[in-house]
């Protein structure tokens, strides 16, 4: 081999060894990062867990007491619709009454005109 062909071999293998070394050097920042980026997610997905669970407890508390205001309300309407059925009953009863009443009195009226009338035929 010439000196030429030697320098530039030389150079070569200072640049692969040089290649491999970035290599090895980036695989092991590589690595480095992963450990580092999982472990921050894992703190963070800790924290947001930890979060969430806080948040689903006011939540549930929240809900729990809706449900609660559900139940007395509930509650009220059940009497309320007890006493619109009563309501509803008595007025039923009435209007029959009203009915009847008013039907024996347009009788009794015509029953009074007849009697009239015929009292003035009469006469």
């Amino acid at each position: 081999m010439d000196e030429n062909n030697r320098e530039q071999t030389e150079l070569l293998r200072h640049i692969w060894n040089e290649m491999k070394a970035l290599g090895t050097h980036l695989g092991g920042r590589i690595h480095a990062l992963r450990v580092e980026i999982k472990e921050e997610l894992r703190s963070e997905i800790g924290t947001l867990r930890t979060e969430l669970k806080a948040e689903i407890g006011e939540t549930n508390a929240k809900l729990d007491q809706t449900n609660e205001r559900l139940d007395v309300t509930n509650e009220r309407l059940g009497a309320v619709e007890g006493t619109l059925h009563e309501l509803a009953a008595q007025q039923l009863i009435l209007g029959r009454y009203v009915k009847h009443a008013s039907q024996r009195a347009i009788d009794e009226l015509r029953a009074r005109v007849a009697r009239i009338e015929g009292v003035l035929k009469l006469e």
